[in-house]
């Protein structure tokens, strides 16, 4: 994506890639893999984001934060991925998209998770 291009022709991939069908996807890798594509949507999209709906936005973000997890196994293959998602999903509560929602909560239980695994 170039400094030229819009983020509004991405928007319906972003809503497809955050759709139940992912978001319930039985596949562990299969749903890492999207939270980290979702999570990349918002640090592209910030400051604000595609997704307007308040119930879908909580249902994306409690699906960020049960990827984390993922993080419990720092010997597991997938731990690079799952640190991602935590990186990102910090830098987006850093920028208080979260709180100037309502959502501070998930916002802190993602901040709960980081915290878990790096001892901060």
């Amino acid at each position: 994506m170039g400094q030229d291009d819009s983020n509004s022709d991405y928007e319906q991939l972003a809503f497809y890639i955050a759709s139940d069908y992912f978001l319930d996807h039985p596949s562990k890798d299969v749903r890492l893999l999207v939270a980290c594509c979702i999570a990349d949507v918002f640090r592209i999209f910030a400051p604000e984001a595609p997704y307007n709906n308040p119930e879908h936005v909580k249902e994306i973000f409690l699906f960020l934060t049960r990827q984390l997890r993922g993080l419990e196994d720092p010997e597991a293959p997938s731990f690079k991925r799952y640190f991602y998602l935590l990186e990102v999903m910090q830098d987006i509560s850093r920028g208080n998209w979260l709180a100037g929602r309502g959502f501070w909560g998930i916002g802190v239980s993602a901040f709960k998770g980081y915290r878990a695994v790096t001892g901060g």
